[in-house]
């Protein structure tokens, strides 16, 4: 949770809010955070998905550190933006990521995202992360 937006909670009221609010993203936009399994045991992962921002529709992924380097957030952004372009139709997608967060970074670089700049969110600098959708484009 170094680069998350939010500080860590154990308090019920605060998980069943930001359920909550994915639940309404995903009634009025069809997309919201999703639960990320591993394929061969169902064992919760992570999350990934689509949320509305005032910038656009943000990508976003993270994982549990037991699961990083094995491409795994790499699959699971390209299946978002796959759904997002090919399904939702959407024409582009942002990232915003902690420019610390070489990780994410990496990530977002392998789908075919690029920085274009900074934008002041969460009370700090975050570099802003980008790509259109190229319609009959292969991906990366």
């Amino acid at each position: 949770m170094a680069f998350a937006p939010m500080l860590p909670t154990t308090e019920l009221s605060a998980a069943e809010d930001f359920i909550r609010w994915h639940k309404e993203n995903y009634r009025l936009h069809g997309f919201s955070a999703q639960v990320v399994v591993a394929a061969d045991t169902d064992e919760f992962i992570g999350q990934a998905g689509l949320i509305p921002h005032d910038r656009g529709v943000e990508i976003f992924y993270a994982l549990l550190p037991q699961f990083w380097n094995r491409g795994i957030a790499t699959e699971v952004a390209l299946a978002c933006l796959d759904f997002a372009f090919s399904e939702l139709q959407l024409p582009r997608l942002i990232s915003i990521i902690h420019p610390d967060n070489e990780r994410a970074i990496r990530v977002a670089r392998k789908i075919g995202m690029q920085q274009n700049g900074f934008i002041r969110y969460w009370d700090r600098d975050n570099a802003l992360y980008e790509i259109e959708n190229q319609s009959g484009q292969p991906r990366p």
